[in-house]
């Protein structure tokens, strides 16, 4: 019996504490002490530098007097700018997206302020 009180007053105090959220939040509704202004997105990516032509390649001729060596270190420059040239798109991508998201936050920001100092609070 002694742990069936416990429970009924645990739920009893629940209940009270629900009540008064939903009471909170009838009578005093978020908009209408606070409009939240949104954070501009911010970008830190750095655009991938493509990798030079070794002095050994005649780009207008397209040929070459290079090395193994250096004919495959430009092929493996090249492929990591590519890889990279991926990773920023991607990174520009969500970019947008944020700034998308931002212009969407602020004109609910606007709306916002404009109905909180509609009604004088």
């Amino acid at each position: 019996m002694k742990w069936q009180h416990t429970i009924n007053a645990g739920t009893n105090q629940s209940i009270q504490s629900s009540i008064f959220a939903l009471a909170f939040i009838v009578f005093f509704p978020l908009s209408s002490f606070a409009c939240f202004e949104p954070t501009k997105p911010s970008f830190y990516g750095t655009k991938p530098i493509e990798p030079t032509v070794p002095y050994c390649v005649n780009q207008y001729a397209k040929t070459h007097t290079c090395d193994d060596f250096t004919i495959d270190s430009y092929n493996n420059a090249l492929r990591d700018y590519r890889s990279a040239v991926q990773r920023y798109n991607l990174d520009l991508d969500a970019y947008v997206s944020k700034w998308k998201q931002y212009v969407d936050e602020a004109v609910d920001f606007a709306k916002c302020e404009i109905k909180r100092v509609s009604s004088g609070y």
